[in-house]
């Protein structure tokens, strides 16, 4: 007898019960329906908590990155045209900082990057970890590329919460 991969994928993800071929022993129907919401239960608990840790963890980004935005353009006068984000993963991101390209070929930029490195070698640890880098800004650009490449995220003006008018 021959299965290909595809008709065992179809098998797998349309089990909604236990099928026929298996008879139930000590887990009676009660137990199963008991298994049934505890995995729920579990798989409910499982997302809220990876909720709260992206959460944590996109915060922890937008602070650090806020940081350095402003580090670069109050205490450096160094010109960021645009900031953006990449999440890797749950707990890995990286901030690109596209500069003025006068201010990118200046020595202004040398001492921004490392304030970048000491921030990113205080907060990085097992459950966080961020990158800075810098690039040169031009009109020609590609924004596409840099979307594509993960950078999703834009920094910019944190959005008032607007009030419900009262009619």
């Amino acid at each position: 007898m021959s299965t290909n991969t595809t008709d065992i994928k179809k098998q797998t993800t349309n089990a909604q019960s236990i099928p026929s071929n298996w008879s139930e022993t000590d887990m009676d129907k009660f137990g199963w329906e008991q298994f049934q919401r505890g995995e729920a239960h579990q798989k409910k608990k499982s997302q809220a908590e990876v909720q709260t840790i992206f959460d944590k963890n996109v915060g922890r980004a937008t602070t650090l990155s806020e940081n350095i935005f402003h580090i670069a353009q109050e205490d450096y006068c160094v010109n960021i045209k645009k900031a953006l984000l990449k999440i890797d993963t749950l707990h890995q991101y990286e901030a690109l900082f596209l500069v003025d390209k006068a201010d990118y070929l200046s020595d202004k930029i040398k001492e921004v990057y490392l304030k970048s490195q000491n921030i990113k070698s205080d907060f990085n640890c097992d459950d966080f970890y961020i990158s800075f880098k810098f690039m040169p800004f031009s009109e020609t650009l590609n924004r596409d590329c840099i979307h594509n490449d993960g950078f999703t995220l834009e920094y910019g003006q944190r959005k008032q919460k607007s009030k419900p008018s009262k009619a």
